[in-house]
């Protein structure tokens, strides 16, 4: 939850920091915890939220990832959203080359996808469909 208070002050946006904090409460059902470390730990045993897990745990992640790109006003700001994002598919620990090779894959998608879209979408719709993916990660990471 820091960290999504964090882009939410960032944003300096309260429907861009609900929506962060949307994906953060779905990574937190998922895992179990709302620790950085606990989201690593799961990620290294279990492999990536974004390939690991159940159809509705691993569709929760992407919501929660795409929510946390769209709530990115863009600019250099775009890099702490799209490296959140790219955390939440990939997760924080490397374990090996290759782990880190993904993990540094998801931060250049991410950010790139951060620096992208607002640039090519109105930031009110954004950060709509920001909330709205959001609230589906957290409805499929309580299902799963």
């Amino acid at each position: 939850m820091l960290v999504a208070a964090l882009l939410g002050m960032a944003a300096a946006d309260a429907t861009a920091f609900a929506a962060v904090a949307l994906a953060a409460v779905a990574m937190m059902v998922r895992w179990g915890s709302g620790s950085l470390s606990a989201l690593a730990g799961g990620q290294a045993v279990l492999g990536p939220a974004g390939l690991a897990g159940s159809g509705a745990a691993i569709g929760a992640a992407w919501y929660a990832a795409v929510a946390t790109v769209l709530a990115s006003p863009g600019g250099w700001l775009a890099f702490p959203f799209g490296a959140a994002a790219a955390v939440i598919v990939a997760g924080p620990a490397a374990v090996s080359a290759g782990s880190a090779a993904e993990r540094a894959g998801a931060a250049v998608v991410g950010v790139g996808l951060a620096l992208l879209v607002p640039a090519r979408v109105k930031q009110s719709l954004a950060l709509r469909v920001a909330v709205a993916f959001g609230a589906l990660a957290v409805a499929l990471a309580a299902g799963r």
